[in-house]
């Protein structure tokens, strides 16, 4: 596999693009589990309902467990490759 530099891995058979690693990363500080939605839309479902339940629960605190957690997420999503791409030596 072969890094192009315009954000796309060649494979033998495909190519993959890849999530920006800047662009994950601004979407979800900015806008927590909304921007999450970016790099993956099942974590941006997942994590935006928990977030109207926590945060609805505690107010504002909730926000301070929430927001690293989405940003983590966004981050890991956007590096991943995706399973139907990896390839097993």
């Amino acid at each position: 596999m072969s890094d192009d530099s315009f954000g796309v891995e060649r494979s033998d058979e495909t190519i993959v693009p890849r999530k920006s690693l800047w662009i994950a990363l601004g979407l979800t500080v900015l806008f927590g589990p909304v921007g999450l939605f970016y790099s993956t839309i099942v974590g941006g479902i997942f994590m935006t309902s928990i977030a109207v339940i926590i945060i609805g629960v505690t107010r504002d605190t909730g926000v301070l467990l929430i927001w690293p957690v989405c940003i983590a997420w966004g981050l890991m999503e956007a590096v991943r490759v995706p399973r139907s791409h990896r390839k097993f030596h």
